[in-house]
């Protein structure tokens, strides 16, 4: 029963590797086995094989948090991974 009660209070925690994943565009793997970190590991290096780094730098940003938006110009079966904002000083 206690282990239960744990776990509850576990799960309800803030997962910070997925919330910071998420604000910065990224993603997350989970795996228990080996063989499942295995098989994460051939789908980072397919995925790391396959991607673009886009990026830019603005001229005179003004201060303050500015969001961003990456689309593309034609269709398909592409996948968009992108921060939402930006922090300029």
């Amino acid at each position: 029963m206690i282990g239960a009660i744990g776990e509850l209070a576990r799960l309800g925690k803030t997962n910070t590797t997925a919330a910071l994943a998420k604000r910065t565009g990224g993603t997350t793997f989970a795996f228990i086995q080996q063989k499942e970190l295995e098989a994460t590991i051939e789908k980072l290096g397919a995925e790391l094989h396959s991607q673009y780094v886009v990026s830019f730098a603005p001229e005179a940003p003004a201060p303050g948090y500015h969001t961003l938006e990456v689309r593309l110009a034609r269709p398909g079966e592409f996948r968009i991974r992108a921060r939402p904002g930006y922090w300029a000083n």
